[in-house]
């Protein structure tokens, strides 16, 4: 039996029938672009449905149950001074990059096309940098 939601009911009583979701179907002989889209495509639905949900709550609902259920504080219940990118050099982002383990292999080639990714970035053209993204992405499978 499987489970499923089929409707949200809000505080102030409103409801949100809930459709029920496509499957994701992937022929193996389709083309990386084309499992690629079908699978953007099959991802949407489920953000439709936050978004739907997140646009019918309160701000004061979240926040509670962030501070609540998951240890969070208020934007502005915070001593710390927030640092804008811009104000960071590049050795800097990398040792943060670093100590939080977001870097899967720490060598020479990872370090030193992090610096060049990072030289290409400060270009601020984001249309060739998401377009070459986008490129890599398909070409390996991701």
């Amino acid at each position: 039996m499987k489970t499923q939601i089929v409707k949200i009911v809000y505080i102030d009583g409103t409801e949100s029938e809930v459709k029920e979701f496509s499957p994701l179907l992937i022929n193996t002989e389709e083309s990386p672009r084309d499992k690629n889209i079908k699978e953007r495509i099959w991802k949407r639905q489920f953000r439709d449905l936050e978004e739907e949900i997140l646009d019918n709550l309160n701000e004061d609902t979240v926040e509670s149950f962030a501070a609540d259920h998951l240890s969070m504080i208020g934007e502005y219940d915070h001593e710390c001074e927030s640092t804008h990118l811009d104000e960071c050099c590049d050795e800097e982002l990398l040792n943060e990059l670093k100590s939080r383990r977001l870097l899967p292999i720490n060598n020479i080639i990872t370090e030193d096309f992090l610096e060049r990714f990072i030289k290409i970035a400060e270009k601020e053209n984001s249309i060739l940098l998401d377009n070459l993204l986008t490129e890599f992405e398909q070409k390996l499978n991701l």
